[in-house]
């Protein structure tokens, strides 16, 4: 750890900027908990701008998923979200390069390898080859059991649509996204 102690002489506050969180690796966008958003507080217009604005719609639901699956996998299988990040690549991808799964994962690489290094002690990864990842026997039971519980969320979220609503939603967020 590096500790900075310094005195603040001057200071300026700019509205529009929004604060840089560095978190578990990682940095974000600080955002309100979900938790501490009250849905009843304000009832968007269907016919209003942010009701029907598609980076606001993503984001509420990313939010609601995501804050719902997270504590599952923690609970459950006490797998971080950096680390059900490193299970999802793995998983699809077989073994990959320590230095590009740090960047899949949006972790710095010397953050990246301790999220590694616990992954390896809990007996989910392993080196193969030169500075390559791969998961163990154990990594690959594990993240069938996480998809599990993956694919029971997604369809409790999905529930309020028809399974061809389903099928569209997720070819167009392919397309948006590509």
């Amino acid at each position: 750890h590096l500790i900075i102690v310094g005195e603040v002489l001057d200071y300026r506050l700019q509205e529009s900027a929004t604060p840089l969180v560095f978190s578990r690796g990682s940095y974000a966008v600080a955002m309100q908990h979900p938790a501490s958003m009250k849905r009843d507080q304000l009832e968007l217009r269907k016919d209003g701008f942010l009701g029907d604005y598609l980076p606001y719609l993503l984001h509420m639901a990313f939010v609601r998923s995501s804050s719902e699956l997270y504590p599952q996998l923690m609970e459950q299988c006490d797998v971080t979200p950096e680390e059900w990040r490193v299970f999802t690549l793995l998983a699809d991808n077989g073994a990959i390069a320590e230095h590009d799964l740090a960047q899949m994962v949006m972790q710095p690489h010397d953050i990246f390898t301790g999220t590694a290094g616990r992954m390896i002690s809990k007996g989910h990864l392993c080196y193969q080859g030169e500075g390559t990842l791969a998961l163990t026997d154990a990594g690959v039971t594990l993240s069938k059991q996480l998809f599990a519980i993956a694919k029971e969320h997604e369809l409790a979220v999905l529930s309020a649509l028809t399974e061809q609503k389903t099928v569209e939603l997720k070819e167009s967020l392919k397309a948006i996204g590509s």
